[in-house]
């Protein structure tokens, strides 16, 4: 990229509109400094496919636990990514801890208009401690949006939220650590029916080994990204 370009790209990924594979995260870096993120986040920040996967290779025990799931309010961004119908009312949302070996290292929840619990999202309602990975990677109809990066920072309804799920999931209080955190998000849509699924990556899953993966396993390759705009 010639340099001249520099300063318009710079602008541009700050309103999350270019869409970098995982490829150029270092490039990325260089750009945006301290805005991007570290470097031992950018690889899961930038993985396709599905996220459960590539968990699952970092640990012996894989589980996922149900932390909440209902009528929620909706959280910053949510409302303006999945454009429900109705003006006024409230979410639905399901959210869960992705676990290795006991400890809790990725949050996740997945929300949508109550509406579609009706239609093409029923499925939601009874997967239970099932990742839902299995609803999303097995529907060749399903369609997927870029990956959205998020720095969710030490104060804000967020991170209030990720405080009391982290507690709920047997996290120490402290268990989110001092630093902002790290989050991905994108959305599927299934007969024009949205579901936005955000997944917060925490401090435990920072330099886990990785187990060896059969060649061509799913995840391994670049995905669009863009960095949330704030």
């Amino acid at each position: 990229m010639r340099a001249s370009r520099r300063p318009a790209d710079r602008a541009a990924l700050r309103r999350g509109v270019l869409r970098p594979s995982s490829r150029c995260a270092a490039g990325i870096a260089s750009r945006l400094g301290a805005g991007v993120p570290p470097a031992h986040w950018r690889d899961w920040l930038a993985a396709p496919g599905s996220l459960t996967a590539r968990v699952r290779r970092h640990g012996e025990r894989f589980e996922v636990r149900l932390l909440a799931q209902g009528d929620a309010a909706w959280l910053p961004g949510e409302r303006r990514a999945l454009r429900p119908a109705r003006a006024q009312g409230g979410a639905h949302a399901r959210e869960v801890a992705l676990c290795l070996d006991g400890v809790p290292v990725v949050l996740a929840r997945s929300v949508l208009d109550p509406a579609v619990l009706r239609g093409p999202w029923q499925a939601l309602l009874g997967l239970g401690t099932r990742p839902l990975a299995e609803l999303l990677f097995h529907d060749r109809r399903m369609r997927r949006s870029p990956l959205a990066i998020e720095r969710i920072g030490r104060s804000g309804p967020l991170r209030r939220r990720l405080e009391r799920l982290a507690r709920r999931a047997g996290l120490a209080p402290d268990g989110l650590g001092p630093a902002p955190l790290w989050a991905r998000s994108s959305v599927f849509e299934r007969h024009g029916a949205r579901l936005r699924v955000m997944e917060v990556f925490l401090p435990a899953l920072q330099g886990r080994p990785r187990q060896p993966a059969a060649a061509g396993a799913a995840g391994d390759g670049p995905s669009d990204v863009v960095l949330a705009p704030r």
